[in-house]
């Protein structure tokens, strides 16, 4: 009766198929590099992220097997993953509290979080240790149902005892709603307390990890629910596979373009290690008296770096000055007096030997674009509209 069901069980490829085996390989690619990048550093929210991404690789892989029918020949390991996507949901409130609260993240301080994945893998071993036909009939259930008959097979326990993998589906349904009201209430009170906004984000940082972090968590659980709804067995499970690749792929996109998550520094807020107790308006009284005496803005070179050691302060504190008192980024500001220095030459005689775009290059702009978007931005004009509406 087994091999008649293996033989009747074909091996199915399509666009779900790559895309769930793509997401399997590159979450445990990612795992695996974050533990390494990360190996003998105390960046916390890092080894939970590759952790996270190590539980969905594997489920991602367990799917891949059940969909494309090749979980035939590796049948012992059918529903083997079914722990790891209940730790999904902890893993992910865990990394908020390192990135947001910079908890730092102890079994015993924290071991509330890994009750439930924990019990439900001991639990699993009632499972595990059926035979083989036991869980050929589990896959035929999953994802042959209707098309392949059952194989007749004996429980080394009570099947009553799987009450609970039964009801798995609403073991998810709890443990994403609980903790999404979690996640939505800690990012609630940091965005009350001034930490945190989600939308908008002027800099590449931990809130924009945490916003995607918390998007993808959001579609993940959202997919559970329309699928779960209208799939009564696992057949539907691949369009959550593909959520799931979605989300390896937004994460290992935010891990190329961000550089520093590996430093032990990025946690920190950006501006938390000044300890400073100067006021914001003095450092930037002290930023203008040294821009008019030296204008080192007019260099393609000039950085928050170079002018923070000229007035003998840490660049970060420099930048929380400018943020907060003009609402502007360290470009924004210079570019505002490069401007200023742009619309004179463009007027100034002694400067018509030079096009718009040398105007641009001898205040501190390396391109012609770069020069353009900054002169629209600030004065709602091209150079040129400038220059025409100066002359009459």
């Amino acid at each position: 009766m087994f091999e008649q069901a293996f033989q009747q069980i074909s091996i199915r490829h399509d666009v779900f198929s790559y895309l769930i085996a793509f997401g399997a390989f590159y979450g445990l690619y990612l795992a695996v590099l974050i533990f390494i990048r990360n190996r003998g550093s105390n960046n916390q929210a890092n080894t939970l992220l590759g952790a996270l991404l190590l539980c969905i690789g594997l489920a991602l892989a367990d799917l891949f097997l059940g969909y494309t029918g090749l979980m035939k020949y590796t049948i012992h390991l059918n529903d083997t993953t079914e722990s790891l996507v209940l730790l999904m949901f902890p893993l992910v409130h865990l990394i908020l509290l390192a990135i947001i609260r910079r908890e730092k993240i102890q079994l015993r301080t924290h071991y509330q979080h890994f009750l439930i994945p924990v019990f439900y893998f001991l639990y699993e071993w009632l499972y595990f240790i059926q035979p083989r036909e036991i869980k050929m009939n589990a896959h035929i259930g999953a994802f042959h149902q209707g098309e392949i008959d059952y194989i007749r097979a004996q429980w080394i326990i009570d099947p009553h005892w799987m009450w609970l993998k039964e009801n798995f589906r609403l073991l998810i349904y709890l443990m994403g709603t609980m903790y999404l009201i979690l996640g939505f209430r800690l990012v609630s009170r940091a965005i009350r307390e001034g930490q945190l906004s989600l939308f908008k984000i002027r800099q590449k940082s931990k809130l924009r990890y945490v916003r995607n972090l918390i998007l993808v968590t959001v579609l993940f659980l959202l997919a559970i629910i329309v699928v779960y709804f209208n799939y009564e067995t696992d057949a539907g499970d691949h369009y959550i596979g593909v959520v799931l690749a979605y989300g390896v792929l937004a994460i290992g996109s935010f891990i190329t373009s961000e550089s520093r998550i590996f430093e032990n520094a990025w946690i920190a807020d950006k501006y938390e290690t000044s300890g400073m107790a100067s006021e914001h308006r003095t450092v930037l009284e002290k930023l203008r008296r040294l821009l008019a005496d030296d204008p080192c803005y007019l260099q393609p070179d000039c950085s928050l770096k170079t002018l923070a050691q000229k007035l003998n302060i840490p660049a970060n504190y420099l930048s929380q000055s400018i943020n907060t008192e003009l609402s502007q980024n360290f470009n924004e500001f210079i570019n505002t007096y490069r401007i200023e220095a742009a619309q004179l030459r463009l007027l100034d005689p002694d400067y018509q030997h030079l096009n718009i775009e040398g105007i641009g290059n001898s205040v501190g702009f390396r391109s012609k674009s770069a020069f353009y978007a900054a002169f629209k931005k600030q004065t709602q004009l091209t150079p040129s509209q400038f220059v025409k509406q100066q002359r009459g």
